[in-house]
């Protein structure tokens, strides 16, 4: 159960990543 919590955190932590990173690229 706790399986789909991590793999849900790690994807918003990689989606941060991606957001900081186009929020860069745009200003």
């Amino acid at each position: 159960m706790a399986e789909p919590l991590v793999r849900m955190e790690n994807i918003r932590k990689s989606y941060g990543r991606v957001q900081a990173l186009v929020d860069a690229n745009f200003h």
